[in-house]
């Protein structure tokens, strides 16, 4: 027993090619007659399952050389990349003591030998948080007491790991993949600031998705667009009936609890980017997570997989082939009940999610081929029209336009910190954005923004008024501007529908959402603008 998980290991029979094995467990010793009784806890475990994959270049590149020389480390003790591995999360239902057999796929109860492939002994289990295990040098536990989290997310194809420079390895739990025991690794580093943690988006098939036309996807491994799987996906006809789950997104969210318990983190200060696939994987995480991310800085992300073609002529709906392991298209499902295309759509959440979003700052490039531009400003009008805290920057650049994106954008959160308890002012209908256009690359302005250069301080809430300052900052911006602002993550001046408020000492009444809206608010470069709401 390891911190709630139970490290199974076994030799194995290097002659015989093709085999898996599974994994039993019962209260009871496991006998050829017993068998039938036993519950399985694990399947579709590949021969050599101790061979730590992320040290193989060939699990993430199919033409690459094969390295099988590599166990996985484990408190130290490097086990025999030849030999078998398989780690159980222990669960409430499971029984105290349990005794568990390893079966190949291909064998009966005949074959369960006492003492050999089945425990003769039982091992005594407990519930508790599953514990990552430390590889290399990491910040100290407790060493970012209120301080914050940044998870960062890599593109399509980043976070290999053929070197071993992770310092953290953990074994998820059936939440965190599509059979527990998975191997999943990430780097822990630390600022003045508080602790980054980048994982790594690759999960372990054991076989090549042929059916994906990129060739990415036909090692070993595969990226999950920071999502998830789907749930059959080691089996290429048992994923034509399978659905996508969301193992990778309950991966970050493990994450982010056991960083705010081992380095005590403040849970206010969570935040979320990621360049291109990570740049998307962070939106889609931060929208469908608001409750646990502050702030979403995305780089030239994807935020709608759509039919809609790009400047070379494809639809970027292809890219989800792998994860959901077979053709992507509307019928595949989540097991949230809605389809995986509908799932990531992240138009559709800033136009129907109720209540608050994280702040989002963000880039796209018009030219980018990977990310189709044309489905860019429907979500910029999503963001306006829904009245979101957003500030977004675009240009004619292509993919790594991100290199070229000014600094006051890039470096918006350092001088505008924003924290999950702490309300913010949404812009919208601001006088000085620029105009995306329809999504052809010729309408709309080539270079442009929205909300760029606008700030704000001295932000006073009690439970009868709400108060802010208004900066304007940069010379990208004219003299004097007028925006439309919403007051968003309110804590204590808690706004009831329809309710007659003072703004500035006018009378407003609220939406019937319980939302305020403040039209026209003059901003002049130079001078700060204060706004007051109240109630009567």
């Amino acid at each position: 027993m390891r911190s709630g998980q139970v490290i199974l290991t076994w030799d194995e029979d290097s002659t015989v090619e093709g085999i898996t094995y599974q994994v039993f467990a019962s209260p009871h010793p496991i006998t050829p007659e017993k068998l039938e009784n036993a519950y399985k806890v694990g399947q579709h475990i590949e021969a050599g399952s101790a061979c730590d994959w992320w040290q193989n270049p060939a699990s993430f590149q199919a033409d690459a050389p094969s390295d099988r020389s590599h166990g996985f480390i484990i408190d130290g003790i490097e086990l025999d990349p030849a030999s078998g591995l398989f780690v159980h999360t222990v669960t409430p239902k499971d029984p105290d003591e349990m005794y568990f057999a390893v079966l190949p796929s291909n064998a009966s109860a005949t074959h369960i030998q006492m003492g050999a492939n089945s425990l003769a002994t039982p091992i005594k289990t407990h519930v508790a948080p599953p514990q990552p295990i430390q590889l290399k040098a990491a910040p100290a536990s407790g060493s970012a007491s209120g301080k914050s989290l940044t998870l960062v997310l890599h593109g399509l194809g980043g976070g290999r790991d053929p070197h071993n420079t992770s310092n953290f390895l953990l074994f998820g739990d059936a939440r965190q993949g599509w059979r527990q025991g998975l191997a999943r690794k990430f780097t822990v580093t630390s600022n003045s600031e508080g602790i980054i943690i980048e994982p790594r988006d690759w999960m372990w098939i054991g076989r090549p998705l042929l059916h994906s036309k990129d060739p990415r996807d036909h090692a070993l491994a595969i990226n999950t667009w920071w999502y998830g799987c789907n749930d059959r996906i080691y089996d290429a006809k048992e994923a034509l009936n399978g659905v996508v789950v969301n193992y990778t997104e309950e991966h970050l969210l493990y994450l982010v609890r056991w960083a705010q318990k081992e380095y005590g983190t403040d849970p206010n200060k969570t935040h979320i980017k990621g360049l291109s696939m990570g740049g998307s994987g962070a939106i889609s995480m931060g929208f469908h997570h608001p409750e646990t991310f502050a702030t979403i800085f995305s780089s030239v992300p994807i935020v709608a997989y759509t039919k809609r073609a790009g400047i070379d002529g494809k639809s970027n709906l292809p890219l989800l082939n792998a994860l959901c392991g077979r053709t992507c298209d509307e019928t595949v499902m989540t097991n949230e009940g809605i389809s995986i295309i509908e799932r990531m759509n992240s138009e559709r959440i800033a136009r129907e999610h109720i209540g608050d979003l994280p702040f989002l700052v963000f880039s796209n490039g018009r030219n980018d081929r990977p990310i189709p531009w044309i489905n860019n400003p429907p979500f910029y009008h999503a963001l306006n029209e829904a009245k979101r805290g957003f500030v977004s920057y675009w240009n004619n650049g292509g993919h790594d336009m991100w290199k070229s994106v000014p600094d006051d954008v890039t470096n918006y959160y350092t001088s505008q910190p924003i924290q999950l308890n702490k309300s913010y002012p949404a812009f919208s209908n601001n006088s000085t954005n620029r105009k995306p256009g329809n999504g052809s690359r010729k309408d709309g302005d080539a270079t442009g923004w929205i909300n760029r250069g606008l700030y704000w301080s001295d932000v006073i809430e009690t439970a009868d008024r709400w108060q802010i300052s208004l900066h304007a900052r940069g010379d990208f911006l004219p003299s004097k501007l007028t925006l439309d602002l919403t007051p968003r993550n309110l804590q204590k001046f808690k706004i009831m529908p329809n309710e007659i408020l003072l703004v500035n000492g006018q009378q407003q009444q609220a939406s019937s959402t319980g939302t305020l809206t403040v039209n026209g608010v003059t901003i002049h470069k130079g001078a700060p603008t204060h706004l007051h709401i109240q109630r009567l």
